[in-house]
């Protein structure tokens, strides 16, 4: 049997607990950088590995090394009549991971997927051991409308069109799937001062009054449920925002006077300093610009 969990604290978790001895963690925070489609696994590992390199994250130079073996060891287990079991809670880095993991396991095994089970989504911070046995012990079988709404969800995800993500932001039977991917939309540029929804609420927090990057981390993050944001992530938001041509933070990560402008609705961050970022497989730049609507909770084409 083998486990495919989000990541090493998960993994040992699984380990600890005595339910998995095999366990495969899945690294990557998809939501971040481009997952363009039309590329199989090998190329999107390289793809994956050179933004991974580009923003600094931790293991960067390992990580076109790591992200292939990781897919070697699922095809590996795919090609064997074992069983595979997914656990990944319903927050948006683990819900975008299922879709890929179970969108590879698709191609892999067959649409069928036999022996591929789902653990019921559960936060790793607060479970312990018998809470994870008893949620071993009730995995269950992928079932065919989960495959289907998994592949379309993760083929909308990489589309450079994001509306076709709006289908999947409602309830379906991939439990939390929904609600995360309208969480991801709202990481596109805002229509109304062009702002990303972390980069909003960074700005907000440092307007407050907080300074270190710890307490603009614990007021991001605060309201979060389930929590999501890694730290690495963040502080690639902020170092985005300091690095654009008219900054919006100054090297001590205080508002500059544009960036208090944009916070206030005087100026626009993309007119400014313009756009440059991949989500999924949406590529924003000046030529291409979508927003996020939060009126009708859907990206729009502008420009």
């Amino acid at each position: 049997m083998l486990s495919v969990t989000p990541g090493d604290g998960a993994a040992a978790q699984l380990r600890a607990a005595g339910v998995a001895a095999e366990v495969l963690p899945w690294r990557d925070l998809l939501h971040e950088g481009p997952v363009p489609a039309g590329l199989d696994a090998g190329a999107l590992a390289r793809v994956r590995a050179e933004y991974i390199r580009s923003v600094g994250w931790p293991s960067g130079e390992r990580a076109e090394a790591e992200l292939i073996e990781r897919d070697e060891t699922l095809a590996d287990a795919a090609a064997k009549p074992v069983e595979i079991v997914l656990w990944f809670d319903h927050n948006l880095v683990n819900r975008l991971a299922l879709l890929q993991v179970l969108d590879r396991l698709a191609q892999l095994r067959g649409p069928g997927l036999p022996d591929v089970t789902l653990a019921e989504p559960h936060g790793f911070g607060d479970a312990g051991d018998d809470a994870l046995t008893a949620l071993s012990d009730r995995r269950a079988a992928v079932t065919g409308t989960q495959l289907e709404q998994a592949r379309g969800a993760w083929a909308a995800f990489r589309a450079p069109d994001p509306t076709g993500l709006v289908t999947y932001t409602q309830d379906g039977p991939l439990a939390g799937l929904g609600a995360a991917l309208a969480l991801h939309l709202t990481q596109f540029p805002a229509l109304d001062g062009g702002l990303a929804g972390t980069e909003r609420r960074a700005l907000q927090a440092i307007a407050a009054g907080a300074a270190a990057f710890a307490a603009v981390y614990r007021a991001v993050t605060a309201d979060d449920d389930p929590p999501w944001l890694g730290d690495s992530v963040l502080r690639s938001h902020l170092a985005r925002l300091a690095a654009a041509a008219h900054p919006l933070l100054d090297n001590d990560c205080r508002l500059t006077d544009d960036g208090r402008a944009v916070l206030a609705g005087h100026a626009d961050h993309v007119a400014l300093n313009g756009v440059d970022r991949w989500l999924g497989g949406v590529h924003l730049t000046g030529a291409t610009a979508w927003r996020y609507d939060p009126t009708c909770a859907r990206p729009v084409r502008t420009g």
